[in-house]
């Protein structure tokens, strides 16, 4: 009897289960340009988009960047693409009847459960967001992994080799970047969490790292890279081949969030990483659930056109909530509504995943 944890499936174990083994397999998912345009180089191309939409920091400027400064073009399309990935989710979650019919219960009362809460307590939201906010990042770096993952597989590379390197890697390319731009936060900008009902949370303790961080997180991450390097070389003398896909993966992931970092704000590099991380799982799922979502919606008899039509039903709800998003002023129950989603995603992402590769094995 399977049970409702999430655990750590990710869509690219899935689709490892299914392409690892022979050598001669081709090094793509997909297809060279596809692979190259909506994995590999996403990224970099989430990056160029903020460069043409953005004004860099000028000296002096907050890297925190300031509510509202962010491109309303930008927005509403980092918004329509984070909101299309969610509810890929919500589709494979809820109207899929195998799934509904045995965890339909905890998939319902958990989200009310927890909106509710959210919805009467200031200081539960404000926990909350700094867990959604982890568990975003966590949430992200993993997919990157596991793309890398699936590169490796391509090759025919023993799974377990080299995984935990692969994962600090991610943190150290994904993650890092954006905790120590955190240490950069002067004493004066922490009054702008004031605005907002994390509030609660950071007139008790900020959460915000301390300036002495600083060199600390940099050394690390200079130093890990390094390791990793080394530990890659000695991995390829002992016959490990080495997947140009994932490595050219990981600089085009790094390159993009240390460069955000360094010339942007907090808030567009949110906006960068929901536009990459997003289209990277749609890119996914067109892979390898479009088939069984046109069967959700029981569009199979169009064949490629229930596809389309699959995807545009999931779209259409989508931009509608990211127009609301950019419209509509931040409220407090809008801001339960949204951690309330993220949360309901990053949980039951990782058991569908879970269910598809039982079945994938």
């Amino acid at each position: 009897m399977a049970s409702l944890s999430t655990a750590t499936t990710s869509p690219a174990q899935v689709v490892d289960a299914r392409v690892a083994g022979p050598e001669s397999k081709p090094w793509h998912i997909r297809g060279l340009v596809f692979d190259l345009v909506w994995i590999v180089g996403m990224p970099m191309l989430a990056f160029l988009v903020i460069v043409a939409t953005c004004l860099p920091r000028v000296p002096g400027q907050s890297i925190l960047g300031m509510v509202g400064t962010t491109p309303p073009l930008l927005a509403f399309v980092a918004g329509t693409v984070t909101f299309t990935h969610i509810n890929v989710t919500v589709a494979r979650i809820y109207l899929n009847k195998d799934v509904f019919s045995r965890f339909g219960t905890r998939l319902v009362v958990a989200p009310i459960i927890l909106f509710v809460a959210l919805a009467v307590s200031s200081p539960m939201l404000a926990i909350i967001g700094v867990v959604a906010m982890f568990w975003d990042e966590y949430h992200s770096f993993m997919q990157t992994f596991g793309f890398g993952r699936i590169y490796d597989a391509r090759l025919g590379n023993d799974p377990n080799v080299g995984r935990w390197h692969d994962i600090f890697m991610c943190f150290v390319l994904e993650w890092l970047p954006y905790l120590i731009a955190a240490t950069f936060v002067g004493e004066e900008d922490h009054e702008i969490f004031r605005t907002g009902p994390e509030y609660a949370l950071t007139r008790r303790g900020r959460f915000i790292a301390p300036g002495e961080l600083q060199g600390v997180l940099i050394g690390f991450a200079i130093l890990y890279a390094i390791f990793y390097v080394a530990s890659y070389t000695r991995f390829a003398r002992r016959g490990y081949r080495v997947a140009p896909a994932k490595i050219a993966l990981f600089v085009s992931t790094g390159a993009a969030n240390w460069l955000l970092v360094g010339f942007f704000s907090l808030i567009e590099g949110a906006a960068m990483a929901n536009l990459y991380h997003g289209l990277q799982y749609i890119a996914i799922i067109w892979v390898s659930e479009r088939f069984n979502l046109r069967g959700t919606f029981r569009l199979s008899n169009l064949r490629k056109a229930g596809v389309a039509i699959a995807f545009l039903i999931i779209l259409v709800p989508s931009v509608m909530v990211a127009v609301a998003r950019v419209a509509i002023p931040a409220s407090h129950l809008l801001m339960a509504f949204w951690a309330t989603s993220s949360l309901l995603h990053f949980w039951s992402d990782g058991f569908v995943w879970s269910v598809r590769k039982q079945q994938a094995l």
